[in-house]
């Protein structure tokens, strides 16, 4: 089979459907197949945890909300420059948010290690062939768009070739065979620069 790539734009805008994909077919042979990963099952078991509370500024953790809500507050009040010289900058307003983080039982991570472990690896596993498969779908859509572009791209080639072509003729019976002005009026239509392809 000839090269895609070597084909005239009048043979890419006659390919049929089956010799389209067979070409897709050529170009993404080189392409690492990789199929679609199933998500994991993950080992089942309850770590105990407190929520706590940070402010997002200098990150302290409080035991409660209503702590971080007064440390937020008194930040959000100040609002000094430095003074040259000072040994104590003031910071200046800023907008401050308060997270949520999970502090986990020690005891229960410890106990539940083996799993953990095991869980951790099921997910870099899972990531790993995720990524592969988003890969080689992204090279595959990159050959398959490649080829229909450069077939459809060709057949608008072609058909803009055989407008120009029927306009010309039109114009020469127009004018008893009169090339010079058959070919004024085709610029006119068309553009200075266009050439008759036979």
């Amino acid at each position: 089979m000839k090269d895609f790539n070597a084909l005239t734009v009048e043979e890419k805008a006659t390919l049929t459907s089956d010799e389209i994909e067979d070409f897709i077919a050529i170009a993404t042979m080189g392409i690492k197949k990789a199929n679609r990963p199933t998500e994991p099952t993950y080992d089942g078991f309850n770590i105990g945890y407190k929520e706590m509370y940070m402010v997002n500024i200098q990150e302290p953790v409080f035991t409660t909300l209503k702590e971080a809500e007064k440390y937020a507050k008194l930040l959000k009040s100040v609002s000094t420059r430095w003074e040259w010289g000072s040994d104590y900058p003031f910071i200046n307003e800023y907008q401050n948010s308060i997270k949520t983080i999970k502090v986990f039982n020690k005891q229960d991570l410890d106990e539940h290690a083996t799993e953990l472990r095991h869980n951790h690896d099921l997910k870099s596993d899972y990531d790993g062939k995720k990524y592969a498969y988003e890969r080689y779908n992204e090279k595959m859509s990159t050959e398959i768009n490649r080829i229909r572009k450069e077939v459809m791209d060709a057949k608008n080639k072609c058909v803009e070739k055989q407008k120009i072509i029927d306009t010309y003729n039109e114009y020469l019976g127009l004018t008893d065979g009169d090339e010079e002005i058959a070919m004024k009026f085709l610029k006119v239509a068309f553009g200075e620069d266009v050439k008759i392809e036979e």
